[in-house]
């Protein structure tokens, strides 16, 4: 309750005035499974004035919508203890509107009344035409009170893949949910505005999954939680395939501009899943444990979301090249499978799950122990003995036997140089890049199908342990999949 005085040349008017405004917003024609909530729900801009000076000049002391701007969760309640003290007995039918007032011009209220539904009434003559449109519906719907966020999914992913506010409302004009409610282009609009405002306020919170369950701005269900969050970390194959292995850094991120043209993605969702990159990046590079389980835990993401932005940590942190012509043919989810071995295989975490680092950084050791490996394509003897023990694995168990058989040196030395290399910074880079020129290319110019080349890695890798010189070693070399 307050006491407004105004008035001209510092003279106050002889007036008190109990006066209340609220803003409950409209919620608006929702496509989503809240259909506990509702679907149609009326937005009304409610100015009740009681006072006790007939001659009172509303037009010197006007209360604009942006005056007492309340959150939506608390304007209903409000609202509510408004009708409650104003009281509504007979609730007659509302008065035709009035005309907006102008500045200078004075209207006689009309006297106090112990009705609420002509105040409700009055207040449709001092708001926007846009408000007095709707004024017929609220015979219909006078007060609606809840405290669950209501969030369409169609609005939310449109808002993700970076649709403008106009461009949303052409996609959702179009759809059969907005026809068969015969919703119009401003009704659309108006809702398709306060969706995208919901979220923006959410969008700090999803930043920090796990922060959004114990939040209590939006009472949010704990699934519609996991929606909201599975689909904000959700990517584009397209984009990220442009920017893997590559740096997360400013550099690259202002590139994105390119990136977006090249492969249709709005550049706001391009940041968008650029930012998912390098926040994910940042939290789990120094964590202890297993590379996808921390980022299960730290973002609450599927098993599936959370192995793919493994490969896309791991693939950031080894800087590996996949940017060539020759890799292009290669997918996101080639790279991320390959990303899967490698981590399991020839990471610090394969040999030690307790270590920094365990499952983002190439063991070391592991890698200057593959030099060893140059003496199977230096000793003339050795390299005989392998080709033989792998030849006669291989006799009358493919097609190709005999193409195998006259290329076996060419191809074991191409995997073996590969090997005795990685020591090197650069030449890690070029993993997948050599990997293709001296071991994928030749095979498939002699058109070799994968169950050829896997049977082939099998035999190879295990005759190298009958060896000899390798018989009590395990080889990490090849890992036939």
């Amino acid at each position: 309750m307050s006491v407004l005085r105004r008035g001209r040349g510092g003279v106050p008017l002889k007036r008190r005035a109990v006066t209340a405004c609220c803003w409950i917003r409209w919620v608006g024609i929702s496509s989503s499974a809240d259909a506990s909530v509702g679907q149609n729900h009326l937005g009304l801009f409610c100015f009740f004035s009681r006072t006790n000076d007939a001659d009172a000049d509303l037009a010197q002391c006007p209360m604009r919508s942006a005056d007492l701007l309340l959150p939506h969760h608390a304007a209903p309640l409000i609202l509510l203890l408004l009708l409650l003290l104003l009281g509504d007995s007979q609730c007659p039918p509302p008065p035709p509107p009035l005309s907006r007032p102008t500045a200078g011009c004075k209207i006689r209220p009309s006297p106090p009344s112990t009705s609420v539904r002509p105040l409700v009434a009055h207040c449709f003559s001092l708001v926007a035409p846009q408000a007095r449109v709707v004024h017929t519906m609220a015979v219909e719907l006078d007060v609606f009170v809840g405290n669950t966020t209501i969030m369409d999914e169609e609005v939310y992913q449109l808002w993700l893949d970076g649709y403008t506010v106009n461009d949303a409302v052409k996609v959702r004009m179009g759809s059969e949910v907005m026809e068969e409610c015969e919703a119009s282009a401003n009704v659309l609009l108006s809702d398709t505005m306060d969706q995208y405002r919901t979220f923006q306020m959410c969008e700090r919170l999803l930043h920090s999954p796990t922060k959004l369950a114990n939040q209590l701005l939006f009472q949010i269900p704990p699934h519609r939680q996991a929606m909201l969050i599975e689909r904000y970390y959700a990517f584009d194959d397209m984009f990220v395939r442009e920017v893997l292995g590559k740096k997360l850094s400013k550099g690259t991120k202002k590139d994105l501009d390119d990136v977006s043209s090249k492969t249709g993605v709005a550049l706001k969702s391009c940041r968008r899943q650029f930012d998912n990159f390098k926040r994910v990046f940042k939290v789990v590079e120094e964590l202890k444990g297993p590379l996808v389980e921390n980022i299960r835990q730290n973002f609450i993401l599927s098993d599936k979301l959370a192995r793919d932005y493994a490969a896309i940590v791991f693939f950031a942190n080894n800087r590996f090249e996949t940017g060539k012509r020759k890799l292009q043919y290669l997918t996101f989810q080639d790279f991320a499978f390959c990303a899967g071995q490698l981590i399991n295989n020839w990471t610090v975490g394969a040999v030690d799950n307790m270590v920094e680092d365990m499952d983002v950084d190439l063991d070391k050791e592991f890698l200057q122990d593959l030099k060893e490996l140059k003496i199977l394509i230096t000793d003339k003897d050795l390299l005989d003995q392998h080709k033989s023990l792998v030849c006669t694995a291989l006799r009358g168990k493919t097609k190709l036997y005999t193409e195998m058989e006259a290329n076996f040196k060419n191809i074991s030395r191409g995997l073996v140089n590969i090997a005795a290399k990685l020591t090197n910074t650069k030449d890690v880079r070029d993993f997948f890049i050599d990997l293709v020129e001296k071991f994928i290319e030749p095979c498939r110019s002699d058109r070799w199908a994968a169950a050829d080349m896997r049977l082939y890695l099998t035999h190879y890798t295990n005759s190298a342990h009958l060896l000899d010189t390798f018989k009590y070693v395990p080889l990490g070399l090849v890992t036939p999949t």
